[in-house]
């Protein structure tokens, strides 16, 4: 007993330096799936009910499955091999004799238990945190710890602390070899040659797995170091080859990049998706101290309220150059003029007090419709050329039209031309003409008697040049003058008139001068 007790006690010491020596520059990287029986998410098509048929895939091999609840089912259909576990409290009842309830209106349904397996290197399967983690955190959010992480980074590290939570199963694929600076599982930490060995335990195989069992089964290194370089360390993910592998699952997941919405986007080293912003690449001297310039960009940040929505993201590459990534969840414009900002400060004196001997800027352009489904505005030189163009046109449909008028080109517009004989009215345009009307003798109202008294308000006629049988008719000023005429139609004589051929007779307006008719 007291050597177990003694044991015991080494053991938490030991948690306690690595814990301690790792803190100031190592992350919390917990990982965030489970097999439980408890997690809606591992049941199709629905959580089981009381007096539910459970059923395990028979493809499913080496799962692990933990009664993290209550549960009265009428059946279970165990898997091919694996194991089931329970927690304290937690009770297994069979009755084929369950009554229906609210919740369950109709109990004995076949629903099936599918604990997905998930890879290492996804990194949508991990939450991280600077201190032990308590919640599942995504990247990028807006935390208390205000951590910014690529996809490469979000993955366990090099320097990491990885955590698998005491009250949950596993389904754990390992896509490559590993290295962390430590590994808790259950509370307990192992060293490398420890959690090999676990991983050919039943135990281990039920919950770690290999992507490939064909070959030589990857290596999992636990170094137990921390970072101790002030320039800060890199995380050992975005080599090619690793990033290769990180990108194609995270695409697998269906954990898809959103669109973008500038017209050249970027692509950080360590990132899978374009993003809009600015990206700016440091060269440093001995004197850079990392956290020291994570702390002056953040106090930019939150000093100045319209760049409060940007985001920094510094990360030290595998190259060894020093990475800022600024984005501002939109079309990247803020984080641009931010940039613009800090690059100008760095080059005007703060970076020699920092240690950055040479600073360069990438742009991701400026704003455009969105490269996903979403449809965004249009741009806006787009715009401005649509309306230039509108403009011309209809300023030279104006002067054209202004131009034929003046010249008077277009043969509808002319005026036509009248001759009067002594027994025809000739009217003629450029198209054609009309004459021989016939003998005008005047015509009879049908309204009257053949007497007639007509009364006109007379206008002032007018000649415009011409002898009597070439004469354009033209409108005068009204006339001040009344004409009363008194007309019998058996005393009308003379070709002074036409015939209108609605009726028999004709009125003739007695003067022989030429007369203004329109």
């Amino acid at each position: 007993m007291a050597t177990r007790t003694s044991c015991t006690i080494y053991i938490l010491l030991v948690v306690a330096v690595v814990l301690v020596a790792c803190a100031e520059s190592s992350l919390y990287k917990s990982w965030s799936k489970n097999t439980n029986f408890g997690d809606e998410a591992n049941w199709d098509p629905r959580p089981p009910c009381s007096g539910d048929i459970i059923s395990f895939p028979a493809t499913t091999d080496h799962v692990s499955i933990l009664l993290d609840v209550g549960a009265t089912v009428k059946e279970m259909v165990l898997p091919l091999n694996g194991e089931m576990m329970f927690t304290n409290n937690a009770e297994l009842i069979f009755n084929d004799n369950v009554p229906s309830t609210l919740a369950c209106p109709f109990p004995g349904a076949e629903v099936t238990f599918t604990p997905h397996a998930r890879h290492w290197f996804d990194p949508g399967n991990w939450a991280f945190s600077r201190n032990l983690p308590t919640s599942d955190r995504r990247k990028r959010d807006i935390t208390s710890d205000n951590i910014n992480l690529l996809d490469t980074e979000i993955v366990p590290c090099v320097h990491d602390i990885v955590s698998f939570p005491t009250d949950s199963a596993f389904n754990v694929i390992i896509d490559s070899d590993i290295t962390v600076s430590a590994i808790s599982y259950k509370g307990r930490m192992y060293t490398s040659t420890e959690f090999s060995e676990f991983l050919n335990s039943d135990d281990g195989q039920n919950q770690f797995s290999y992507a490939d069992d064909s070959g030589s089964r990857p290596v999992v290194l636990i170094t137990g170091q921390s970072c101790t370089d002030v320039t800060g360390c890199n995380c050992g993910n975005d080599r090619q080859e690793i990033r290769d592998v990180i990108c194609r699952l995270k695409e697998e997941s269906d954990d898809t990049c959103p669109g973008t919405m500038c017209t050249e986007p970027i692509l950080a080293s360590g990132d899978c998706c374009d993003t809009c912003g600015a990206l700016l690449i440091l060269q440093y001297n001995s004197d850079f101290v990392m956290n020291d310039f994570k702390q002056m960009i953040q106090n930019k940040i939150s000093s100045q309220a319209q760049y409060i929505s940007v985001d920094a993201t510094v990360s030290k590459m595998w190259t060894g150059d020093i990475q800022v990534l600024l984005e501002d969840q939109g079309d990247g414009v803020l984080a641009d003029q931010f940039g613009s900002m800090l690059k100008y400060d760095i080059d005007n004196g703060i970076g020699h007090g920092n240690g950055i001997s040479g600073v360069t800027m990438k742009h991701s352009g400026g704003a455009t419709r969105p490269s996903g489904g979403e449809k965004g505005p249009l741009n806006e030189g787009l715009v401005t050329a649509i309306i230039l163009v509108i403009l011309m046109v209809a300023i030279i449909c104006i002067l054209g039209f202004l131009y034929v008028r003046r010249k008077g080109s277009f043969k509808w517009w002319k005026r036509g031309q009248a001759t009067i004989t002594d027994d025809t009215v000739t009217y003629s345009r450029e198209s054609g003409q009309v004459d021989g009307l016939a003998s005008v003798r005047g015509f009879d109202n049908p309204m009257y008697q053949t007497t007639t008294e007509v009364k006109l308000e007379a206008e002032t006629l007018g000649a415009t040049g011409g002898s009597d049988d070439d004469i354009y008719a033209t409108v005068a000023k009204p006339a001040k003058r009344r004409i009363v005429a008194d007309i019998n139609m058996s005393d009308v004589s003379g070709d002074l008139g036409f015939q209108n051929p609605v009726y028999d007779a004709a009125t003739v307006l007695d003067d022989d001068t030429q007369d203004t008719f329109f």
